[in-house]
C-alpha cells in the first residue's frame, strides 16, 4: 500500500510503501519520495528505495538493497504556452546485488548520471538525452556489461480532436 506521510508547504510531498511477503520468499522494503518545487521554473525530486529480498539463506539475485534517484530540472514556458524549454539532469545510485543464485556473483554499488534537454513548439517536442554521462562499466544480469554512455534524440508530436 501507499500512505501520504506529510504533506509540506508548497508542493511537497513524502510517500512510503511496504511491500508484501510470502511463504517462499521473504522480503520488505519502503521507498521514499520527495518532490519540491522550488519555484515556477525550478523543480527537484528524490526517491529512495530500501528492498531486503531472500530466499532462504540467500539473497534474490538482481535485486540492490538500497536504490536511489534524483533530479534537479528547470522549466521555462513562454506567456502564451506556444513554446517551452526543460534542462534535467539526474543521479541514480543502485547498491551491491548478486547476479546470480546462491549469492555467486556480487558486483559493486553503480552510481549513474543522465541529462534531458526538450524543446517544445506547440505541440511538438524535441528531444536529447545523454544517459550514463560519466561513462559508467556496470552489469545489471549475468555476464553482460551494460552499454556505455549513450545518446538518445528525437520528437514527439501531440494530437488533439
Amino acid at each position: 500500500f501507499s500512505k501520504v506521510v506529510n504533506q509540506l508547504p508548497a508542493y511537497t510531498s513524502i510517500r512510503y510503501q511496504v511491500y508484501p511477503s510470502n511463504r517462499t520468499r521473504n522480503s520488505f522494503g519502503f521507498g521514499l519520495n520527495l518532490d519540491y518545487t522550488f519555484s515556477p521554473n525550478f523543480q527537484a525530486s528524490l526517491s529512495y528505495a530500501y528492498k531486503r529480498a531472500r530466499a532462504g539463506d540467500f539473497s534474490i539475485p538482481y535485486t540492490p538493497e538500497h536504490s536511489f534517484f534524483g533530479y534537479f530540472q528547470y522549466s521555462y514556458e513562454s506567456t502564451k504556452k506556444e513554446y517551452g524549454l526543460k534542462l534535467r539532469l539526474e543521479q541514480e545510485y543502485i547498491s551491491k546485488r548478486y547476479l546470480a543464485d546462491y549469492n555467486q556473483d556480487r558486483v559493486p554499488f553503480v552510481l549513474l548520471f543522465n541529462s534531458k534537454i526538450t524543446l517544445r513548439l506547440l505541440d511538438l517536442r524535441f528531444y536529447y538525452i545523454i544517459e550514463n554521462i560519466t561513462d559508467e562499466v556496470y552489469r545489471t544480469r549475468g555476464e553482460f556489461n551494460m552499454s556505455g554512455r549513450t545518446f538518445w534524440f528525437g520528437f514527439s508530436w501531440d494530437f488533439y480532436d
